[in-house]
């Protein structure tokens, strides 16, 4: 079993309906471990709080494959080198 360690900040990020599972995670995150943890919707995070993504953050997005957007925040967390953690409605292919 995979166990993630966490960099200094932790961000929670949904798109469309996935918002509220972001906000309920962070909260209850916080509530179990007492650290500042921050949620937002991908396009919230797109226009704004994007910029204080860098390497010292982790990034947990629940996003869905029909939405193109999730795509603009990989590309960025990348760019900046921060931890990112995806979960989506993709089944992996079969090979």
């Amino acid at each position: 079993m995979c166990s993630p360690k966490f960099h200094g900040k932790l961000i929670i990020v949904g798109d469309l309906i996935r918002e509220a599972i972001a906000h309920e995670v962070a909260l209850k995150i916080s509530e179990i471990s007492y650290l500042p943890v921050r949620s937002y919707g991908i396009e919230q995070i797109l226009h704004g709080p994007r910029v204080t993504l860098d390497k010292e953050t982790s990034i947990i997005a629940f996003t869905s494959t029909s939405q193109d957007r999730q795509g603009s925040l990989i590309k960025y967390a990348n760019a900046v080198g921060a931890e990112l953690i995806e979960i989506n409605d993709e089944w992996p292919q079969q090979q």
